[in-house]
């Protein structure tokens, strides 16, 4: 997955968060894909900031 694939607000939030960027980097492409679609949804930094934290909760 190329950087410039990735919403900015997405990558300013994922590398806020160590766990969420691990479970990320270590998800299939066609997941990270998925993931990717769904953050272009979201409408605020707030919005962003709750589904990265949701991200970094889930143990892999």
């Amino acid at each position: 997955m190329k950087k410039e694939e990735l919403p900015l607000g997405f990558q300013m939030a994922l590398s806020k968060n160590f766990c969420a960027m691990k479970y990320f980097s270590n998800l299939s492409k066609t997941k990270q894909k998925e993931i990717i679609e769904k953050a272009k949804t979201l409408k605020s930094k707030e919005q962003m900031q709750e589904y990265i934290t949701e991200l970094g909760n889930i143990r892999s």
